[in-house]
């Protein structure tokens, strides 16, 4: 593992130290190495800045307030990492119709790089909302079909076009998994 990457998984612990997730036991760090596994398994991503992106994907809007996490990612992971973790972040205090908004514009607007991100994220997500309430489950998926809808066969392109035929690739392949993993829940 580089330096960088020692540094990302560091910067994870410390923002999310002594926080769990919604289950109340598992620590919340494990989301952001979920996220970049799921990007690395799935969407077969080698690019360190992507994974490193990909770790650090909450940093911005959970990290506790005396980090100022985006001045961070940038001076350690310079402004391509930044920029991604940058686009994925909801604005403070944001509800869920809004988050909806916001997750849709994403789809329809955002980087390659962005989209893949997010939709790893969200396959975190899905995988454990388990311990969840039954009409939050619901929501989420309502939100992730807007979300899938948004998207489309929406493909990206570029001046590099074996970079963007492997983000296609990577991001089809999570839209596959999410599909799979809401099964018989969701009627596409």
């Amino acid at each position: 593992m580089s330096e960088r990457m020692e540094l990302a998984y560091d910067f994870v612990r410390d923002c999310f130290r002594g926080k769990v997730r919604d289950d109340g036991i598992t620590p919340a760090a494990t989301h952001a190495y979920h996220t970049a596994e799921n990007m690395i398994t799935l969407g077969h991503v080698k690019d360190e800045d992507l994974i490193i992106a990909g770790l650090l994907h909450d940093c911005i809007e959970d990290a506790p307030e005396w980090i100022d996490a985006s001045v961070f990612i940038r001076k350690h992971f310079g402004q391509f990492v930044r920029n991604v973790v940058q686009e994925v972040t909801l604005p403070p205090h944001t509800d869920f119709e809004r988050k909806t908004l916001f997750m849709v514009r994403l789809m329809e607007e955002g980087s390659p790089e962005a989209v893949l991100v997010k939709l790893c994220d969200r396959l975190d997500n899905l995988r454990s909302m388990g311990c969840w309430k039954l009409p939050r489950q619901e929501r989420y998926i309502e939100q992730t079909q807007k979300m899938l809808l948004a998207f489309g066969g929406r493909a990206f392109r570029n001046e590099n076009a074996k970079r963007q035929l492997r983000l296609n690739s990577a991001i089809w392949n999570v839209i596959r998994e999410i599909r799979r993993t809401l099964g018989e829940q969701v009627e596409w």
